[in-house]
């Protein structure tokens, strides 16, 4: 039911407080409620409502052993980092949307036009053909709807989050160690939601290294990733008129 799945994706959310630090395998990131069922360690079988098998037993038991507050703490530093929603940004989203779309990334709302019905006798090659493009059409307008659907479901969690100066996203990590978001909103997500995300804390630019390291991650935002950073830089330089004037008037 994609009601059910849409519902599982936005369950988990940020914070307006930081999380709740990890003491131990089973006690951090959330307080209250979304605290059931979320372990420092991600694993399918160790989710509310599933049973722990033979396998997680032993191995947890065995983790639980082990001192990991070196680990909590590399965890905790991460999801107690302040962010907010990029206000801005949101608003040239939003409009975006309400013409419907299809714009810069962005989904199409609507949906797409449907094929004509062929009439009745319609020799059967030509009705093979037609066939053939209807379920084009119709694995195209699936697509089309499942993006739709998360990009508003993005945009809603953005809008809902907007009003606070700081928001923090919860982590928890899997078996190799690697640290992910819990959210389905986070820093780690589509490029509609880090778009949609800032950090707070960030230093002002102090001097002209920090100028150039700007320049080379705006080229590579752009797709000139694959050139030197000289070059990179010079794409910068060369198009600073656009880029300035899409800040200034984003919609046009």
């Amino acid at each position: 039911n994609e009601g059910i799945l849409i519902g599982k994706a936005f369950r988990m959310v940020p914070t307006i407080i930081p999380p709740k630090q990890w003491e131990d395998l089973r006690t951090g990131a959330y307080y209250g409620e979304l605290a059931q069922g979320v372990s420092l360690l991600r694993r399918h079988d160790l989710q509310a409502g599933s049973s722990v098998n033979a396998f997680s037993r032993d191995y947890m038991g065995r983790l639980a052993q082990l001192e990991l507050k070196e680990v909590r703490q590399a965890i905790n530093a991460i999801q107690e980092t302040p962010w907010r929603i990029n206000t801005q940004l949101l608003e040239v989203v939003e409009a975006t949307l309400r013409n419907g779309g299809d714009v810069g990334g962005l989904p199409r709302l609507e949906p797409l036009p449907q094929l004509p019905r062929l009439p009745e006798g319609t020799p059967e090659e030509i009705l093979k053909e037609h066939k053939a493009k209807a379920v084009k059409q119709i694995k195209l307008e699936s697509r089309r709807k499942s993006q739709a659907l998360r990009c508003v479901g993005t945009v809603k969690i953005a809008q809902k989050f907007s009003k606070y100066d700081r928001i923090y996203f919860p982590h928890n990590m899997d078996f190799r160690g690697r640290v992910y978001p819990i959210p389905s909103f986070n820093p780690q997500g589509d490029d509609l939601t880090k778009a949609l995300i800032e950090l707070v804390d960030t230093p002002p630019i102090a001097d002209s290294q920090d100028i150039d390291w700007m320049m080379i991650h705006g080229a590579n935002l752009a797709g000139v990733d694959k050139v030197s950073y000289e070059e990179r830089k010079q794409w910068i330089k060369d198009n600073e008129e656009r880029i300035l004037a899409v800040a200034k008037e984003p919609l046009d």
